[in-house]
């Protein structure tokens, strides 16, 4: 395995070579993000907040840098995953990932709300139209803890 060094301001890290790397197309500047820099990462946030669960939020595809191979480098350190929309949250399970996932944005029709009880999915309802999608899909096995509602005022 090669291990790269690498200097982040007055710090020195060595990090393995696990990578994910994304290349703008328009600047050619490139991005390779450490997988052991992600989990460490996340244990020192653990650290700094004991007790407290933690969810990874990788929406619009990780921040550019693929949300699937982050994901997977991130599944053992966080107890979840953020998402913006119901198409970002499919491409995860459709990758096998099977930790929980919520949907930052909530449904945007009422046919989604099925779609992430199916998928078993977390939604923040934002308006009171999705709350009554909610109220409409009576017969959808939705568990405690799977809706969280914002202030609707």
């Amino acid at each position: 395995m090669t291990v790269r060094s690498v200097t982040s301001g007055s710090r020195h890290r060595r990090y393995s070579a696990s990578t994910v790397s994304t290349t703008d197309v328009r600047t050619g500047t490139v991005a390779r993000i450490f997988a052991s820099a992600l989990q460490h990462n996340a244990v020192r946030v653990r650290d700094l907040a004991p007790g407290s669960r933690i969810m990874a939020c990788v929406k619009g595809n990780g921040y550019g840098h693929g949300a699937v191979n982050t994901t997977r480098a991130l599944a053992n350190a966080v107890d979840g995953f953020a998402v913006a929309t119901m198409g970002e949250a499919l491409v995860l399970r459709a990758a096998g990932i099977e930790s929980p996932v919520l949907l930052l944005e909530g449904p945007h029709e009422a046919g989604d709300i099925c779609k992430a009880a199916e998928q078993d999915l977390s939604l923040c309802l934002h308006a009171r139209y999705q709350l009554d999608w909610l109220g409409q899909q009576a017969a959808v096995d939705v568990r405690s803890g799977h809706v969280f509602v914002r202030d609707l005022s």
